[in-house]
């Protein structure tokens, strides 16, 4: 057993006064003293002390501290709030063009899961934080049909902070409607609905709540695994047509069965929808070309479709996003995108072509034109079948592209050949545009990770990155320690400020999970005294298996 430090046991002593003593106490202390207070509270007091802190900077400090409350008790959201900020866009998800406009801090999915808990009880008060607890931290709601009951509903009102609810497995009898029509209208902060995993024979109960709602209109609607019977589909339709709708996005993921439905659906909400997302509806080029182009839909997902021609997209010249992921395009298919369409779409700024079946071949006609487009800012092309010759593309994108701030280009078959990749490393060298790289899952090992980083370092002792993320490399200890001498040797050589809250950061977050590095603590001091974060397997819990997480 770990015996405990004075200083140990003065913030445990510390944590146990009340929390009108502890908030007094606060701006006296350091924030390491701080932080070490806040391990030895629980969450319940840690809570109800942020209620009487109005320092915006020590709340900002507790977010770390959710964090680690997560690791202990919810760490079946670890895995997707670590890290948090910047990875957002890698490979691993099926959603780039999200709907919702929530994002997570780890303070907001802490209460979020614990929220989650006290609806499953179903009424039945166990061991329950007090509802004044969830206030201001609780803006997405998650619950199963079976646990609408009026107790819950008259929980989810009682917070004004509330903006999402989403509603898993629905089943729609009438008093599920009159709970769910509810709190549609009634709650005033409410801005985005979303069912899933349900059979709907009719939608004109929540079309009419929509309708009665007094309150600023509900701009978010989707829709997960939900089958519409025809009637459901026609009042949906008539309700665009209607105007009884003022939605701004739009999400119907395997959801569309009825595809002759789907160009009359559009033609009628197109008029108002600046975000649509057509997921896993296998869509093909027949019904793509059936689609009316809309003036206002700038946002734009048909990933996971049977889409193997995009030519009939040449029309949507408003779009600034664009995620044909999980289609099976081949080279045809992406050189026909890129001679064909994207010169037409003058406004986009980011493009997902994820897992999409394409080769090098393919790649050199994309990154040629996209090398030309000043515009453009998030690029994805991972998953694809490409190989080490892409770093060559690369190169000549990165050094003729001066806006291009994403760059996730993760299992592309990169390898640790360094002559061939050499163009690349030169050439992230000297973009300063690019913030964020995800380069993980491409084999690089320590022979291709250590020039890499390198040239990432150089790079970023002039323009510091947002994110970093290399992934599952198949790094080892030597090549964690030649990341180590690559950081030494840059910033001795720039005496970059080291002051505390001064801190010129090479890098926000670095993600080096999934790879075989064992005494990684030898070489973190260093690299942690200019990478604010680092994300490493030793700190990874492992992820529940139950969930029921929608856009996560």
């Amino acid at each position: 057993m770990k015996v405990k430090s004075l200083v140990e046991l003065s913030a445990c002593a510390a944590a146990q006064r009340s929390l009108d003593e502890i908030v007094d106490a606060l701006p006296g202390l350091p924030t390491e003293g701080m932080k070490l207070l806040w391990t030895y509270m629980s969450p319940r007091q840690l809570r109800g002390l942020e209620l009487l802190i109005v320092d915006k900077e020590i709340l900002q400090l507790m977010d770390d501290q959710w964090r680690f409350c997560i690791e202990h008790d919810v760490k079946g959201l670890h895995h997707k709030l670590d890290p948090n900020k910047h990875f957002f866009s890698s490979s691993d998800s099926t959603t780039f063009v999200r709907t919702t406009s929530i994002v997570a801090t780890y303070r907001h999915a802490y209460w979020e899961s614990q929220f989650r808990a006290l609806l499953a009880q179903m009424d039945q008060s166990v061991n329950c934080y007090p509802l004044e607890l969830f206030q201001d931290v609780v803006r997405e709601v998650k619950i199963r049909g079976k646990e609408m009951t009026i107790g819950n509903v008259k929980k989810i009102l009682a917070l004004s902070s509330v903006e999402r609810v989403e509603i898993h497995h629905f089943t729609p009898l009438e008093e599920n409607w009159d709970l769910l029509t509810t709190i549609v209208k009634e709650h005033q902060t409410l801005k985005e609905v979303c069912i899933l995993h349900s059979k709907l024979p009719t939608l004109q109960p929540l079309l009419d709540a929509f309708k009665e709602r007094s309150f600023a209109p509900i701009r978010v609607l989707g829709f997960s695994s939900v089958k519409f019977l025809p009637k459901a589909l026609k009042e949906f339709i008539d309700a665009f047509t209607n105007g009884r709708l003022h939605l701004k996005r739009l999400r119907m993921n395997n959801s569309i069965v009825d595809h002759s439905n789907l160009g009359l659906l559009l033609e009628c909400g197109g008029r108002l929808l600046e975000t649509l997302v057509l997921q896993f509806n296998e869509l093909e080029n027949e019904e793509l070309m059936c689609l009316t182009p809309s003036s206002t839909i700038q946002h734009l997902s048909l990933c996971y479709n049977g889409i193997t021609s995009a030519i009939p997209l040449f029309k949507w010249t408003n779009l600034v996003s664009l995620d044909l992921s999980g289609n099976t395009m081949e080279d045809m298919g992406i050189m026909e995108l890129s001679t064909q369409v994207l010169p037409h779409l003058k406004l986009l700024q980011h493009l997902y072509l994820v897992s999409c079946g394409f080769t090098d071949q393919a790649a050199e006609s994309l990154l040629e034109v996209l090398a030309k487009n000043q515009n453009i800012v998030t690029l994805n092309i991972s998953r694809n079948y490409l190989s080490s010759a892409v770093s060559a593309y690369l190169a000549h994108f990165l050094a003729h592209n001066s806006s291009i701030t994403e760059l996730h280009i993760n299992s592309i078959g990169l390898g640790d050949s360094g002559g061939q990749c050499n163009l690349l490393y030169t050439a992230i060298k000297s973009n300063l545009s690019l913030q964020q790289l995800s380069i993980g899952e491409n084999r690089l090992r320590d022979a291709g990770a250590v020039p890499l980083f390198s040239a990432l370092i150089h790079r970023s002792a002039n323009a510091g990155y947002k994110s970093v993320d290399l992934r599952g490399n198949l790094i080892s200890d030597k090549g964690l320690m030649g990341f180590a001498a690559v950081v030494e040797s840059v910033t001795r050589k720039r005496k970059l400020q080291d002051m505390m809250g001064n801190r010129p950061w090479l890098v926000n977050e670095l993600n080096l999970q999934d790879n075989s590095f064992t005494c990684s603590k030898s070489s973190y001091p260093l690299l942690k005294k200019h990478i604010q974060f680092i994300y490493s397997n030793e700190w990874t819990s492992a992820a529940s298996t139950i969930a029921y997480d929608d856009e996560a």
